[in-house]
C-alpha cells in the first residue's frame, strides 16, 4: 500500500509524522468506532488507564519515557530523521479514542 500526502508519496513508517507536521486533523468519518478497530488496537485497549486519551497514549505509556527517548535518539542517529513517534501517538489517539 502506498501513502500519499497530496501528490507526494511518503514512506509508510513516516506517514503519521508527516500528517502531524502538516497539521492534518482527522474528520469524524476517519475516527473508527471500537467495533471497527484493528485487532491490535482492540488488544491494546485492555491495558488502558483512565488517564489515556486513546491507543497512542497506551502504547507510549507501555514503551515508557526512557525507552522511547533511547529509541528516538537511536533512530535519528541511524537514519538521520525523526522516527515519527509523537505524530503517530497523536494520530492513534485521534483515530482510536478511548472516550
Amino acid at each position: 500500500m502506498k501513502f500519499y500526502i497530496g501528490t507526494k508519496e511518503v514512506p509508510r513508517d513516516d506517514y503519521a509524522s508527516h500528517l502531524a507536521a502538516l497539521g492534518v486533523i482527522l474528520t469524524a468519518t476517519q475516527i473508527r468506532p471500537i467495533n471497527e478497530w484493528p485487532i491490535w488496537a482492540k488488544a491494546l485497549k485492555q491495558f488502558s488507564t483512565p488517564e489515556d486519551k486513546g491507543i497512542g497514549d497506551v502504547v507510549a505509556r507501555m514503551i515508557g519515557d526512557e525507552t522511547s527517548a533511547k529509541f528516538k535518539a537511536w533512530h535519528l542517529a541511524t537514519f538521520g530523521k525523526p522516527c515519527g513517534c509523537t505524530g503517530r501517538q497523536k494520530l492513534w489517539n485521534t483515530k482510536y479514542p478511548l472516550t
